[in-house]
């Protein structure tokens, strides 16, 4: 089984640079891709300049983290954390969401779909538990109070954390 791993993550990479130029293709443009080892965090701060428009899908700022780890220390839990901070007049709010999906070699796939509205922030977390995983998340802006009260563009920072993969001790026999 440990042949098959080594093998699947270069196939696992190939497959992210595909499907990653057909998301280009819609404009979910991803600027860099952002790469953790164990114990790493990245923080990016961006802009949104627009409410998403449900016909066309956008705008929408998309990431991809990939998440590494090795035999010797597999990565554990990679945790995402969304904020915002828009110029709000009184009365005025912000819902806020982030939506993608992650995949681990060993813990298999799950959809993330979380959303906030202002002044909260949106935590979540992915359970790599294995050598290798990656999130594509897009944050977008759902709605506004309206557009005198919120100015746009709005101010985001993304967080993201990979931590080490807990593993349980042995028990103790007497």
């Amino acid at each position: 089984m440990k042949g098959d791993k080594s093998l699947l993550l270069p196939i696992m990479a190939v497959i992210l640079m595909m499907w990653g130029s057909s998301v280009q293709a819609r404009d979910y443009t991803v600027n860099e891709l952002i790469s953790l080892s164990v114990g790493e965090s990245q923080q990016r701060e961006f802009l949104v300049y627009d409410v998403l428009d449900p016909a066309e899908r956008e705008p929408v700022e998309a990431f991809i983290a990939l998440a590494i780890g090795s035999e010797e220390e597999p990565a554990g839990t990679l945790s995402i954390g969304l904020s915002a901070d828009p110029e709000l007049a009184f009365g005025g709010y912000m819902d806020f969401a982030l939506l993608g999906f992650g995949f681990s070699l060993d813990a298999g796939q799950v959809v993330i779909s979380e959303s906030a509205t202002t002044p909260f922030s949106i935590e979540t977390s992915f359970d790599v538990d294995s050598i290798f995983g990656f999130v594509y998340v897009g944050a977008y802006i759902s709605s506004i109070s309206s557009s005198r009260r919120v100015d746009l563009p709005a101010p985001f920072t993304i967080t993201f954390a990979l931590a080490a993969q807990e593993i349980e001790a042995p028990p103790v026999e007497e």
